[in-house]
Order: C-alpha cells, then structure tokens, then sequence
C-alpha cells in the first residue's frame, strides 16, 4: 500500500493536470488540490483530522464529478488507513 504522502502527491498531481482541461469544474479541482495541499504540510492529529475531511471531500466530488478521477485513485484516497499517532 503506497504510503499517504505518495497517495496524496498523487491526487494533488492529478488534480493539477485536470485543472488544465476545458470544461472541467476549474474550481472544485482547486479547491479540491488546495485541501490536499492543507493535508500534507500538517502533522500528528491535524493530519489524521485533515485526512478524514479530505477523504469525505474527495468522496462527494465523485458523486458531483464521476468521470473525472480514475477509479484506482479515488479507492486509494478513500481507502488510506487513518490511524492517530502513538502517544
């Protein structure tokens, strides 16, 4: 299982590309790549909270956009084990 910074580098990459696509939801993708970002530079519980929203996020915009992320990707983000840090 890839690890949850590679899994979101690679939404936040894909996001980025379909940005550039004519007719595509420009600002559900940004704001979409801009939570990821958010997600990314936290740590510890912030991360694990940010994480949980993103998934619900990402898990509307494919109700709202269902052609838009591949469906490897989508499970992937969805699927990330969210598991807060020892201590």
């Amino acid at each position: 299982m890839p690890s949850i910074r590679h899994s979101l580098e690679r939404l936040r990459s894909h996001l980025s590309s379909l940005e550039q696509v004519p007719g595509a939801p420009r600002l559900d993708l940004e704001w979409l790549r801009l939570r990821c970002q958010d997600t990314l530079r936290y740590e510890g519980e912030s991360q694990i909270n940010s994480l949980r929203q993103l998934q619900k996020d990402v898990h509307q915009f494919i109700e709202e956009f269902p052609n838009y992320l591949p469906d490897e990707l989508a499970q992937e983000i969805c699927n990330l084990p969210i598991r807060y840090p020892a201590g």
